[in-house]
C-alpha cells in the first residue's frame, strides 16, 4: 500500500531500517547520501541503468560497495521482444550494444571495473588502468602472479569437448552432457554419437585429479569465451501464439577451441574465476581443520605423507580421522569403558611395535606405520563375538616383521577379555552344517535393490564381496577397503551376505569361520521372534516393521532383549547388554540373509528345518 511504502522509505532514510529490498523505481527514488551498499540480485538491462543505480551508494563521499549477482541468462532475456520489441532499429541496436557491454563487464574477472565503466562513457580514467578498490584490482593485488592458470587438465578441455560435440548448445545442454547424460540426437553435430560422447566425458571427468561439482565447469564458460575458445551467440523462437520471441544464449567452439580440444598437450590459460577462489578457500579451511584435529589428537604430522598433508586428505589421514571420530563418538555417548578398552588395544599394538623395534634395532615406523596401528585396532575392535585375529590377516595388510606371533597373542587376549556376550549362545546347541561348496540362491530376493556407484560401476557391497570371493579375509578387507577408509569387519560380512540377496554364490562355510551362523537354538529363537512380533523378514523392509513401518532390528529382537533394554537410552546400556545385542544383530543378519535367499539350514544331529 502507499502507506507501507512511505513508512518503509522513511524508516530507511532515518536509519531505523538498515536494509531495504526494493524495485528499481523505488530504489531510484531514495536520496540517502550515507547508503553504504547497493546489491543487485540479477543484472540491470544496460550499463547506463547500472551506473545510475550504483550511484545511490556513497554519495556522502565515503567508501561504499556495489555488488551484482548475475549470469548469462539475465542478459539474454533482455534481448527478447518483451524488452526491445517497441524500439526503433537504431534504439534497439544501441540497447543491445549496452546489454553486451554490461555482460562483458559482469563476466570479466580481469579488467578494472571502474576503468571499464568510465571507458564505456568515453572517459579516460585519471587513476590509470587500476583503481585499486574494485574486486578485480584487489584480487590482482592479493594474489600477485596467480591471476591466471592452465585449466586444461582441471576441466576446461572437458568443457570444450562437450561444446565441440554439440550444435550451438545452450549452457543447460552443455551441463547435461558434462553430467554424462545423452541429449536429443539433433542437439549433436552431424555424425556425433551421443552414447560415445557420454562415455568419454564421464571417463574424463572421473579421471580429474579432484572431483568437481557441475557448477565448477559452468563457471569456466565465461572465461573460455573471454579468451576466444568459445563464441557466444543468441537464438530466439516464437513464444507460442504471441507476437513476442523468446531468446537464449548459445555457444560454439572456435578454431582456437578446437585446437585445444584435440591437442591434449596444449595449455588452456584462463583467468581464475571467483568461484574457483571460493572453492580453494573452503578446501583450505577444511584442510586446516583436519590437520588441527589430528594435531589435537596427538598425531605428529611429520609421520603423515607430505602429499596428504598438502591435500588434507588421503589413505593415512582418513584412517586417523576415522579412529579419532570413533573415539569422540564414544565419549559423547559417555561410553568411557569402551574408550578405555580401545586405549588399551592401541597401547598393546604400540608396545609390541616398540619392543620389536628395540629387539631388532629398527625404527618403530619401519616396524609398523601409525595408520596401520589404527587400522588393526579398528578392525580388531569390530570383530564379532567368537572371531579372532590371525597371523595371515596381519601379513596380508602389510605387517612384515619377526615377532608377529606375539602381537597375535596380545590381540587375542584383548578380544577374549572385552568381547563378551553373556547369555547369548548355548554351547550345547547343535551347530549349523554347511557344505564346502558355495551356495547359489535360486534367484535374487524380490526386494533387493541393486544401486551401482556411477564412478566405480559397483554397488556398495560389491567390492567387499568380490574380494572375498577372490580369497581375501573379511578382516583384511576391513583394514584395506576400496576407498581407503577402514570399515568394521561386521560391515564386510554384511556386504558378503548382501551378495546372497542379489543371487550371487557365497561359500557359507568360509564366511562362518569369521562370524558364526545361528545354531539350532538361536535359529528357533529368531523364528519365534517372527511369530511373536508378526514381522516377516522375507517381506519388504519398508513396510514389514511396527504398524507397517520400516523394519528395525531392535523391534524384532524385543522377545530376546526385552522391552526394558529397547526403551533404554543408549548411554544407559551396560557393556554386557551392548555385547549381547551386537551378537544377536550379527545372528539376525545371518538369519535374514539365509531366509531371504531361500536357504534351508541343517544342524548337527540331522536336524533339518524343511
Amino acid at each position: 500500500t502507499p502507506q507501507s511504502r512511505t513508512s518503509a522509505h522513511t524508516n530507511f532514510l532515518v536509519g531505523r531500517t538498515q536494509i531495504i529490498v526494493a524495485t528499481v523505481a523505488f530504489g531510484m527514488g531514495i536520496d540517502k547520501p550515507d547508503t553504504r551498499r547497493v546489491l543487485h540480485w540479477g543484472a540491470p538491462k544496460t550499463v547506463e541503468e547500472y551506473y545510475q543505480q550504483i550511484g545511490r551508494a556513497g554519495r556522502d563521499g565515503l567508501p561504499a560497495t556495489a555488488i551484482m549477482y548475475a549470469n548469462d541468462a539475465d542478459f539474454t532475456r533482455y534481448k527478447s521482444d518483451f524488452y526491445l520489441g517497441n524500439l526503433s532499429a537504431e534504439a534497439k541496436a544501441a540497447t543491445e550494444r549496452s546489454i553486451d557491454a554490461l555482460r562483458s563487464f559482469a563476466m570479466d574477472g580481469e579488467t578494472c571495473r571502474r576503468a571499464a565503466l568510465l571507458r564505456f562513457f568515453d572517459e579516460i580514467p585519471k587513476f590509470g588502468d587500476r583503481c585499486g578498490t574494485c574486486d578485480c584490482c584487489r584480487d590482482r593485488a592479493q594474489h600477485g602472479d596467480d591471476i591466471e592458470r592452465d585449466f586444461a587438465a582441471a576441466g576446461a578441455r572437458l568443457v570444450l569437448r562437450a561444446a565441440n560435440a554439440l550444435s550451438e548448445p545452450s549452457i543447460g545442454t552443455i551441463e547435461k552432457v558434462l553430467k554424462g547424460d545423452v541429449v536429443d540426437h539433433w542437439r549433436y553435430c552431424y555424425g556425433v554419437n551421443g552414447q560415445a560422447v557420454s562415455k568419454t566425458v564421464t571417463s574424463e571427468r572421473e579421471a580429474l585429479p579432484k572431483r568437481k561439482p557441475l557448477s565448477f565447469f559452468k563457471e569456466l564458460v565465461p572465461a573460455l569465451v573471454s579468451r576466444g575458445y568459445l563464441d557466444r551467440g543468441t537464438k530466439s523462437t516464437q513464444a507460442g501464439t504471441s507476437s513476442y520471441r523468446n531468446s537464449w544464449t548459445t555457444y560454439s567452439i572456435t578454431s582456437k577451441g578446437k585446437m585445444a580440444c584435440n591437442d591434449t598437450s596444449a595449455a588452456i590459460i584462463l583467468p581464475i574465476p571467483a568461484f574457483v577462489r571460493d572453492i580453494e578457500r573452503i578446501e583450505e579451511e577444511k584442510r586446516q581443520e583436519t590437520l588441527n584435529q589430528l594435531k589435537d589428537a596427538g598425531y605428529d604430522l611429520e609421520h603423515i605423507p607430505k602429499n596428504e598433508v598438502e591435500q588434507g586428505d588421503g589413505e593415512v589421514i582418513r584412517t586417523l580421522k576415522q579412529w579419532h571420530n570413533y573415539i569422540n563418538g564414544l565419549k559423547k555417548r559417555e561410553n568411557f569403558d569402551r574408550v578405555n578398552q580401545l586405549d588399551d588395544l592401541r597401547s598393546r599394538i604400540v608396545t609390541w611395535r616398540a619392543d620389536t623395534a628395540e629387539k631388532y634395532r629398527m625404527a618403530p615406523g619401519a616396524v609398523m606405520e601409525e595408520h596401520l596401528i589404527i587400522r588393526i585396532a579398528y578392525a580388531t575392535a569390530s570383530l564379532p563375538c567368537g572371531a579372532e585375529v590371525d597371523r595371515d590377516t596381519l601379513v596380508a595388510v602389510g605387517v612384515r616383521s619377526r615377532g608377529l606371533d606375539d602381537l597375535v597373542i596380545s590381540l587375542r587376549e584383548w578380544t577374549k577379555k572385552t568381547n563378551k556376550s553373556e547369555g547369548a549362545r548355548s554351547p550345547s546347541s547343535a551347530s549349523m552344517v554347511l557344505a564346502d561348496e558355495p551356495y547359489t540362491p535360486p534367484s535374487s530376493w524380490e526386494f533387493a535393490v541393486y544401486k551401482p556407484n556411477k564412478k566405480t560401476g559397483l554397488a556398495t557391497w560389491e567390492s567387499s564381496y568380490n574380494r572375498f570371493m577372490e580369497g581375501e579375509n573379511p578382516m583384511t578387507i576391513a583394514m584395506n577397503p576400496a576407498n581407503g577408509k577402514p570399515i568394521q569387519v561386521g560391515t564386510v560380512v554384511k556386504h558378503i551376505q548382501d551378495g546372497l540377496l542379489h543371487g550371487r554364490p557365497v561359500p557359507l562355510k568360509k564366511l562362518a569361520a569369521v562370524v558364526a551362523p545361528p545354531n539350532k537354538e538361536e535359529w528357533d529363537t529368531l523364528s519365534k521372534c517372527e511369530d511373536v512380533t508378526g514381522f516377516d523378514v522375507t517381506k519388504d523392509p519398508n513396510t514389514s516393521g511396527v504398524d507397517g513401518g520400516f523394519f528395525r532390528m531392535k523391534d524384532f529382537l524385543v522377545p530376546v532383549m526385552g522391552n526394558a533394554f529397547v526403551s533404554k537410552d543408549i548411554k544407559e546400556r551396560t557393556q554386557e547388554e551392548k555385547s549381547k545385542f551386537n551378537h544377536w544383530c550379527n545372528t539376525l543378519n545371518w538369519y535374514m540373509s539365509l531366509r531371504r535367499s531361500k536357504y534351508t539350514p541343517t544342524f548337527e544331529g540331522g536336524h533339518s528345518l524343511l
